[in-house]
């Protein structure tokens, strides 16, 4: 999925609402400081908003080399921060509303852990902590499209 090489963010998008596969492995030559296996999260690891939609859509964290000093801070912080998160239902804030829908019908569990509350939250509990913000109420936000 080239559209995560250069931040295409909005292609990306389209892409992965229209069922674009997110852990595809490129059989290009892989971009610098990636080594063997590479996916549109090794392409997009250079832009925050393109790393945090890849994992919204179930990007395999693996994939990026924790260690590549090429990969900005914000973008190994995040990784490490949703690491424990285990569904695409954890990344509720950047799904469009359609997307979310489309899970919870197809019985996605909103009880979803991997740990304790406190390292790996469920997504209920993250849509609880999101609603809780100030000016969040009634509104959902969601990434566009689909």
């Amino acid at each position: 999925m080239f559209a995560s090489d250069g931040g295409y963010l909005d292609n990306a998008r389209l892409l992965l609402v229209a069922g674009a596969e997110v852990n595809h492995v490129s059989s290009n030559v892989p971009p610098p400081g990636n080594s063997g296996e590479v996916t549109a999260l090794g392409w997009g690891c250079l832009n925050l908003e393109m790393v945090q939609l890849l994992c919204a859509y179930g990007a395999r964290r693996e994939m990026l080399d924790p260690l590549d000093p090429e990969v900005p801070a914000d973008c190994h912080a995040r990784v490490l921060e949703t690491s424990r998160w285990s569904t695409q239902l954890h990344h509720l804030e950047l799904l469009a509303p359609a997307r979310v829908r489309q899970l919870l019908v197809g019985g996605a569990d909103v009880q979803a852990s991997e740990g304790s509350s406190d390292d790996a939250p469920s997504p209920l509990g993250l849509a609880r902590a999101a609603r809780a913000q100030p000016g969040a109420r009634g509104r959902c936000s969601g990434g566009g499209g689909g």
